[in-house]
């Protein structure tokens, strides 16, 4: 999955180097372990004697944040049409109260709150 991508127009000699910044958002993924990939002349534009250098990896832990039960969370979203998600434990029987609030005045956006069972345990 393409998170973003970057035209350079300065000529890099062999053995020289090119420095840029990036922002990338990963996008909503199951939490688990991923990798980031940079590659570099994906169409092989550049004549070179070793093509497969042209990648590196780095790997990343995507992890939901936990609510803990009785301590209030203040999160704000970048933009509109951003989201995040949130991970929250609730024993068997227990009641589970979600209080979202326009702390910033501004209006309220759409908030969906929804359950999934966990697979941990017996089913």
């Amino acid at each position: 999955m393409l998170l973003a991508s970057a035209g350079i127009s300065t000529n890099v000699e062999a053995g020289g180097t090119y420095t840029n910044t990036m922002s990338v958002t990963i996008p909503t993924v199951t939490e688990d372990a991923y990798f980031l990939i940079l590659s570099v002349d994906d169409d092989w534009q550049v004549l070179e004697k070793h093509q497969l250098n042209n990648e590196y990896a780095v790997p990343i832990d995507v992890v939901t944040p936990k609510l803990i039960n009785g301590v209030a969370a203040t999160n704000t979203l970048p933009s509109e049409g951003a989201s995040q998600l949130f991970r929250l434990e609730v024993s068997s029987g227990q009641i589970l109260r979600v209080t979202l609030d326009d702390l910033d005045n501004q209006g309220s956006r759409r908030s969906t709150c929804g359950a999934a069972r966990s697979h941990a345990g017996p089913v």
